[in-house]
C-alpha cells in the first residue's frame, strides 16, 4: 500500500484499534503501528485493519442516521 493509503486507512480505524488488530491477529501492538504507519509490511495486519475500518464505517453511518431521525 501507498503511504497516503496507510494514512486513510489508519484515520478511518477507531481509536482503539491497536487493541481490537492484537486481539484479531495477535501481533504486537507496537508491531501493528510500525505496519499502519508504514515502517513494516505486513498484509494480515493489513486486512484486518480494512475489515475493522468498514465496521466502523457502518457503525459510524447508523449513528448518523438514528441522529437524523431524532
Amino acid at each position: 500500500m501507498t503511504t497516503e493509503e496507510l494514512i486513510k486507512l489508519k484515520n478511518s480505524l477507531p481509536k482503539n484499534y491497536l487493541d481490537k488488530l492484537h486481539e484479531s491477529t495477535g501481533f504486537s501492538r507496537p508491531y501493528i503501528c510500525q505496519v499502519i504507519n508504514g515502517e513494516r509490511k505486513n498484509f494480515e495486519i493489513i486486512d484486518a485493519a480494512i475489515i475493522l475500518a468498514k465496521e466502523e464505517k457502518i457503525v459510524r453511518e447508523n449513528r448518523k442516521s438514528e441522529v437524523e431521525s431524532l
